[in-house]
């Protein structure tokens, strides 16, 4: 159980009226697995979550390995109540602080869901599928478009022009110095035509060209023409001078690899992302940061209110059942 202030208050206030949080949708029958500030979720609300939560991830799950050093399926559970609170929070913050939807924005969001209707076999289809998936409509249209859109509005409302939270512009200079990383990389290729890795003799040629061309850039070459006469990674095609790039956005290998550099260091070769880097850290470029103070800023932005909804969420008293955490996501989500 996570120890919080209450806001079931707030919760029953909203349930009330204009709810930017939807009502409960158990009915006395049906048992609660986990009640987020007096909001009984039920086992098919969270049954969806779970299977949103194992669909997040690029890469296919290992029910028997860990994520991020959790057990796997502890790990899926734990991201589907996060989903649950997160964005239960963000409802009642957004009716909180004022922020509601405009009748064109619900006009689209019904338009997206009547699209996707369409896509599941009409209406009919689409509430046979909801309902297999243990979520009312109302349900639906919350996780999936309400509170998305609830959460850009307090972004730009919040932390945009004129918000009560609007960053300064050295903020924005430390956010980007601190997230943003300036790059040239020499990239070979070590998969084959349909994405497979090279094995043998193929593998071990694309590895000798990567450390050849690492051995001419630490002798002086220039980096700049390596990249564009050798490299194979697209994105560094278009600019070979150089990419600036927020953290996160190359493999964490790579990442891991590049940060551990002075400025103007060279890498060793790193195999990462089916082939082999070898990177270049460049000074922090500030004509980027001003063309792109936009991008910046919103980022920036972000970061700042998903870490307040998080202070937010940890103050909504949550209570899990010891049921919840005894399932099997794996096979429950098979059930579902």
């Amino acid at each position: 159980m996570r120890k919080a202030f209450v806001l079931a208050a707030v919760m029953t206030a909203l349930l009330c009226g204009c709810a930017a949080v939807p009502a409960p949708s158990a009915s006395p029958e049906t048992p609660s697995l986990v009640n987020i500030g007096g909001i009984e979720l039920t086992p098919g609300e969270m049954r969806y979550l779970v299977a949103e939560a194992a669909g997040m991830g690029s890469e296919e799950i290992d029910w028997d390995g860990t994520v991020d050093g959790v057990p796997a399926r502890r790990f899926i559970l734990d991201e589907a109540l996060s989903m649950a609170v997160s964005s239960y929070t963000t409802g009642v913050k957004a009716a909180e602080l004022g922020f509601s939807l405009t009748d064109e924005e619900k006009s689209e969001i019904e338009w997206e869901i009547t699209l996707y209707a369409e896509y599941k076999g009409g209406r009919e289809a689409f509430l046979a599928w909801l309902s297999d998936s243990g979520l009312t409509e109302e349900r639906y249209r919350f996780y999936n478009y309400e509170a998305p859109l609830y959460q850009k509005k307090m972004i730009e409302g919040l932390y945009g022009p004129g918000g009560i939270y609007e960053p300064g512009e050295q903020t924005e200079r430390t956010f980007f110095s601190e997230h943003y990383l300036s790059a040239s990389y020499i990239y070979i290729l070590g998969v084959d035509d349909h994405g497979e890795p090279l094995t043998g003799e193929l593998y071990q040629t694309q590895k000798n060209i990567a450390d050849a061309l690492r051995r001419q850039a630490v002798a002086g070459e220039d980096f700049t023409e390596l990249v564009e006469t050798h490299g194979q990674d697209y994105l560094m095609s278009l600019s070979p001078e150089g990419r600036t790039v927020p953290r996160g956005e190359l493999s964490e290998v790579a990442e891991s690899a590049l940060t551990a550099l002075a400025e103007g260091g060279i890498s060793e070769t790193v195999e990462a992302d089916g082939g082999f880097y070898i990177l270049k850290r460049l000074p922090i470029d500030w004509e980027w940061f001003e063309k792109n103070r936009e991008d910046v800023w919103y980022i920036c932005a972000e970061d700042a209110y998903y870490r307040q909804l998080a202070e937010w969420s940890a103050a909504v008293e949550t209570r899990v059942s010891d049921e919840y955490y005894r399932l099997d996501p794996q096979e429950w989500i098979a059930v579902g």
